[in-house]
């Protein structure tokens, strides 16, 4: 038997093994063909393009940052890199080294950066080197040096090691309710520049809280363009069976959550209810949305919204506007809101300072700490009911089948989804105090910097007074150091115990429904400020009407005080009116406060009167809370939505025009009220009010008070028929009847007077002889420096009401300085007087020995005589009546017809 043929398998011809999936992808290979050329030159062009665009704005802009001061210290310093290896340790060293010395921290007095930022920079700066050369590493023993330097740095302290902020806040939701409640009570009780605006903020921080969320989630962070939080964002809906107000529901849609800002249909939930509790309202988000919705047009009215949402099958409120932002921007300077325009994020970090400087919180809050409240409430939050929230927890994971790991993946979270429960309804009612929550103190009196004070603090820092960012900075610091010293002081003075705000909260029966409607000129009844503290100076100016929004006669309702302080004496305080700013302060910056607001200051905030926040800097407090802001849900949205009274100091001095002035300076239409002007009201006396601050200002500057005048009994009764006055002596009952009742008619009979009305009392011929034969010989322009008036002054009482509203010198001796010199050289000197009774006599008011000359001349100037102020100087001085009037003087020597 032979030996068999060799084999070889190679010899053996298999037929093609079909591929399974050979036609997968067929069209888009086909269109790869049909695009080669295209596609080529596309490809090599993206690929030479190509930039480092990972992650985050706020991350590419620091990457692109740290990339460019190395690269330009590479330049400087004539280095060599390679172009695959990219930098040494030792370049990256030196760099590290000379860095720390030309950058430092935010704000003017840090100075010193800290070991974290520079940390954080390296690591950018090394994520840029990694894309920018391919073979760019770091052995471990190269990272272990540079860890070296920076403790070497910081251990010569050119880095701080630790948190530029001194300590985490916490504001929990019986915070945001204090906050709240004294932000609305504040524009209730001192007026604003734009209700829209006051509304907004308060609506931000109570959105914030509710949804445990961050800033930039639902407003615009910085770098994006269409990230934000949309009223089609805002579910709101009627459960079947129930049409009311109270019992709406809420879900929220956060699209854009930090770190998913640019994936799709990947957002969270969160629902929320209407809060019932009418003490709750300032911190119910489904009222306040409804508020800002009505106020800016987003639904005709609440019955419509409410009638038409019952009529669908999905039970859902229609917006008009849908693809607004929640959170508009508002405009700088300005009582209107961009509608349009979405907010950034600092504008809700502004509203919650603004809001924790009302309320007195004696911390530096930031909005972060509206979101680390939230948690700090969910987590000490007691169980309503036996009901779960809706979590998933390892007992769901179990019974579902997943494994450990998929329950720590978050496998088990996403197949359960959102939280079904209203956990904000809880954190409401509960209103948790944690120990973390901030001390509460007096409100903060912000006051605006004068020019001459940042000049001295831009030469003691080494700043250049003619920059303007430095000027800016420069500021800042001073407000922040004062916020400081404000905290400091209010930590240390001593405590007195307060009542809950939620306590003891009446609610009336009746509710106005146009608060604008009711006469200025009304005689009403204006409470004691709600907002104001034992602090609140007597002189506090409360529209009454704002008083009224409940009913005339309600009650108001009697809620708690978070700090009291002590009480000032009229005699140690002023009210100074800035721009929409009341602020009571001390005599000693007086003065100095004047200058500043009445020509010689430089404002550094000038948003601020546009942003709400001049309503609060001197009255705010959370003493009490008028009833408004306890009506019931319905009323309370109908109320606040319609409130239109505005406080614009342009607008007081043009009272003329004010139709054509409203719609330029103030937000009109939908749900709003016609504007109207804040009447402010004397708490001294109680008894005078004004439409201007002005005029406001003038009368206290006279007033002495309610209690000044209760003192004297009016025992003197008129008897003539249809009169009824009253007075507290005798002489000045008869100076009533000669110069009333027993008065003749007559024409002025002073010569050459042109003027041939005939005087009906006594007191309309003073007023015309004080208007009209005080002349200025010559003529001249307001002394006043800086006034900007080309008026030619003829007539002394004319310039001196110039220099009281224009010029605010509402005294003799303020005015003094800027009258005509040779007026006061006729002056009665008190040295030469001798004590005399009257010359004239006929009245028991006669006999009394007048020891000074301005003394006489009041007497002669009242009822019981009736001279004119010339007439009455004339005595004084020993003329005798009717030789004529010569020059014109009152007012310089301190006395005058005007003051008796």
């Amino acid at each position: 038997m032979g030996d068999p043929e060799p084999f070889n398998s190679s010899d053996i011809e298999f037929s093609p093994v079909q591929k399974r999936y050979a036609n997968a992808g067929a069209a888009s290979i086909a269109s790869m063909r049909d695009r080669l050329f295209e596609d080529r030159i596309s490809s090599k062009k993206r690929v030479r393009g190509l930039t480092d665009v990972r992650g985050a704005p706020g991350t590419q802009y620091g990457r692109g940052l740290w990339l460019n001061r190395f690269e330009n210290h590479v330049k400087a310093t004539t280095m060599q890199i390679d172009p695959q290896t990219g930098p040494d340790i030792v370049t990256i060293l030196r760099f590290v080294d000379t860095i720390v010395k030309h950058i430092r921290g935010r704000g003017v007095d840090d100075a010193t950066p800290l070991r974290s930022c520079i940390r954080k920079g390296i690591q950018s700066l090394f994520s840029g080197l990694t894309f920018e050369y391919p073979k760019f590493n770091l052995t471990r023993h190269e990272c272990t040096k540079l860890d070296a330097l920076i403790d070497t740095l910081a251990s010569e302290k050119k880095l701080l090691r630790g948190k530029r902020r001194a300590k985490n806040e916490w504001i929990g939701v019986a915070l945001v309710e204090n906050m709240s409640r004294c932000w609305l009570q504040a524009a209730l009780d001192c007026g604003c520049l734009s209700w829209d605006v006051v509304i907004h903020r308060a609506m931000t921080v109570v959105l914030q809280s509710a949804l445990c969320c961050r800033a930039g989630e639902i407003s615009k962070s910085c770098g994006y363009t269409v990230e934000f939080m949309r009223w089609s964002h805002l579910v709101m809906t009627l459960p079947p069976g129930q049409n009311t107000l109270d019992d709406v529901h809420l879900t929220c849609q956060v699209n854009y959550m930090k770190g998913k800002k640019g994936e799709m249909n990947d957002d969270w939930d969160v629902p929320l209810r209407t809060l019932r509790d009418p003490a709750l309202n300032v911190v119910c988000p489904v009222k306040l949305l409804l508020i800002q919705a009505l106020r800016s047009g987003n639904i005709s009215s609440l019955d419509d919204a409410l009638t038409q949402a019952s009529l669908r099958r999905d039970r859902t409120v229609q917006w008009l506007h849908p693809d607004r932002p929640v959170l508009p921007q508002l405009r700088k300077c300005s009582a209107f809101i961009a509608w349009d325009v979405a907010a950034g994020a600092g504008q809700v970090n502004k509203s919650t300072k603004d809001l924790a400087l009302v309320s007195g919180v004696l911390a530096n809050v930031i909005s972060h700490d509206l979101r680390r409240g939230a948690f700090r409430d969910l987590a000490n939050a007691k169980p309503s009911s036996h009901d779960s929230i809706g979590v998933a927890t390892r007992e769901v994971a179990r019974v579902a089948g997943h494994a450990a790991t998929s329950y720590l993946k978050g496998t088990t979270d996403k197949y359960v989804g959102e939280v079904e429960k209203d956990t904000y309804t809880a954190r409401a009612e509960q209103m948790f105090v944690s120990r973390k929550t901030p001390a509460i103190g007096s409100p903060y009196k912000k006051r605006r910097l004068t020019k001459s004070e940042i000049d001295n603090h831009c030469k003691e820092n080494n700043i250049d007074p003619a920059d303007k960012n430095g000027r800016q900075r420069a500021g800042e610091a001073m407000h922040r150091q004062r916020k400081t010293d404000w905290i400091e002081s209010e930590k240390s003075k001593p405590w007195t115990p307060s009542i809950s705000s939620r306590t003891s909260v009446s609610t009336p029966t009746t509710a106005s429904s146009n608060a604008t409607t009711t006469p200025a000129s009304a005689p009403v009844m204006t409470p004691t400020s709600t907002i104001s503290s034992a602090t609140t100076a007597p002189d506090t100016p409360i529209d009454p009407r704002l008083l009224l929004l409940d009913g005339v006669g309600a009650t108001p309702a009697s809620t708690a005080s978070s700090a009291t302080t002590a009480s000032a004496s009229p005699n140690d305080q002023h009210l100074l009116l800035l721009d929409g700013v009341d602020v009571v302060i001390e005599d000693s910056t007086a003065q100095r406060l004047e200058s500043l607001v009445y020509g010689s200051g430089e404002d550094l905030g000038g948003d601020e009167e546009a942003m709400g926040l001049d309503i609060v800097l001197g009255n705010a407090d959370s003493s009490s809370g008028t009833s408004i802001l306890t009506l019931p849900g319905r009323e309370f949205v109908e109320a606040l939505s319609k409130i239109n009274i505005v406080r614009c100091q342009q607008l007081e001095r043009h009272t003329s025009t004010l139709d054509e002035l409203f719609p330029v300076h103030c937000p009109m239409g939908n749900a709003r009220d016609y504007p109207s002007l804040f009447t402010y009201s004397c708490a001294m006396c109680q008894d005078y009010s004004t439409r201007s601050r002005d005029n406001l200002r003038v009368h206290q500057h006279s007033c002495k008070g309610k209690d000044a005048k209760d003192k004297q009994e009016k025992l003197y009764i008129c008897d003539r028929e249809g009169c009824g006055s009253a007075f507290s002596d005798s002489s000045t009952l008869q100076g009533h009847m000669d110069g009333v009742h027993s008065w003749d008619p007559t024409t002025c009979t002073i010569p050459g007077c042109t003027d041939d009305r005939v005087f009906s009392t006594r007191v309309t011929l003073n007023n015309h002889i004080t208007q009209r034969h005080h002349p200025i010989e010559p003529a001249m322009h307001c002394s006043f420096p800086g006034c900007k008036s080309s008026t030619l002054w003829s007539q002394r009482h004319n310039y001196k009401e110039h220099l009281k509203l224009r010029h605010h010198l509402v005294s003799a001796a303020l005015q003094k300085p800027y009258l005509p010199q040779n007026e006061s050289s006729q002056k009665v000197s008190t040295s030469r007087f001798q004590s005399t009774e009257c010359p004239i006599g006929g009245s028991p008011a006669c006999k009394k020995i007048f020891k000074r000359p301005q003394d006489l001349t009041r007497h002669l100037t009242r009822w019981t005589h009736g001279l004119s102020t010339e007439e009455a100087k004339k005595i004084t001085r020993g003329g005798e009546i009717g030789q004529g009037v010569q020059g014109s003087v009152d007012g310089e020597d301190g006395y005058s017809a005007e003051g008796a």
